[in-house]
């Protein structure tokens, strides 16, 4: 008797981190903020051992059943994240399926692409396998898991906000989550430049280690203005948000991963009126800046077109949903 297909679909939410980059992986806070760009899961069951793989941002790639293994993430670096979320239920899998990942933006850009398709993966997958259904903790617990089992370090904010949506306060160490009231317009531009977070954290390591008392600072700094900026997010005062933004920013320098491109791009968005503050959104080096307020669209470009061909103005709003079951 042949078994009837089952169909789960599931979507999360980028990302946006907004306070306590760096500083997080040390057990300060973070705030990060779930944003409308979205990547979409689409789990269809099969009655045979094939599993099928197509991905807007990644092309298609066709497995069996048995050739699930621990380690098989690592041979295909375009599937690392949705390999893993496979192997993370490995012992559980009944059958082969075809799955299908759609995306609102394209990955260079970064914006938690890594962290959203884990959680979009893993949700269908526990809906699929587990009836009890998705319990959010649990699910924010297994996506770091795997993260870290690609990544070695991860300290799972992007995750956390991918999860929850919304604007979140954000504790590593025990996954804590604090959802915060309260949104404001961000202006987000890509620097053109992608460089990977593992080689941005092995550079700020390295300075770490000649200097450790000193960095042990600039985190305790970090974490003063994540602290603060949280307090000013929840009563609305855009203008102190916009200011901690700014020393954030000076922290970011002290760290080393400031670039002249990024600064470029955070001068053109704090000369405009319109934004109360602007830094380096993620590890920096590269990816994306971001500035509290909506800027002057077209003085803008024409400003960052001047200093960097390659930017890009990206479109984002902060959303209030995180992971959502579409079909089940």
């Amino acid at each position: 008797m042949i078994k009837k297909k089952q169909k789960y679909t599931v979507s999360a939410p980028g990302s946006l981190m907004l306070f306590g980059e760096h500083a997080v992986l040390h057990g300060k806070p973070a705030l990060v903020s779930a944003i409308d760009k979205r990547i979409t899961v689409e789990l269809l069951t099969r009655d045979d051992d094939e599993i099928n793989l197509h991905s807007t941002l990644s092309g298609t790639q066709s497995l069996q059943l048995q050739d699930i293994a621990p380690d098989l993430w690592r041979s295909l670096p375009k599937w690392h994240f949705v390999l893993a979320s496979i192997t993370f239920y490995q012992k559980h899998l009944p059958s082969g399926f075809d799955l299908k990942v759609t995306a609102d933006y394209d990955a260079p850009i970064g914006l938690g692409s890594s962290a959203a398709v884990t959680v979009a993966t893993l949700a269908a997958l526990t809906l699929w396998l587990d009836k009890k259904g998705l319990m959010q903790q649990s699910l924010l617990r297994h996506t770091v898991q795997v993260i870290r089992e690609v990544q070695g370090i991860a300290s799972g904010a992007d995750a956390a906000a991918s999860v929850y949506g919304g604007v979140i306060a954000y504790h590593m160490p025990t996954l804590k989550v604090t959802k915060l009231a309260n949104t404001y317009p961000l202006t987000v531009i890509y620097s053109g430049q992608k460089i990977a977070t593992q080689s941005v954290l092995e550079h700020v390591s390295t300075l770490q280690q000649r200097h450790d008392q000193v960095f042990a600072h600039l985190y305790a700094a970090i974490a003063a203005c994540t602290h603060e900026a949280k307090q000013a997010w929840q009563i609305s005062d855009w203008q102190a948000v916009g200011e901690l933004m700014n020393i954030h920013q000076g922290l970011h320098d002290a760290l080393g991963v400031n670039t002249q491109k990024l600064v470029d791009l955070i001068f053109a968005l704090r000369s405009d009126p319109k934004i109360f503050g602007a830094k380096i959104s993620g590890a920096g080096m590269g990816d994306c800046v971001i500035g509290l307020g909506k800027a002057d669209i077209k003085e803008l470009i024409e400003t960052i077109s001047a200093k960097n061909s390659q930017a890009q103005l990206i479109p984002v709003q902060i959303s209030s949903q995180g992971v959502a079951v579409i079909e089940n």
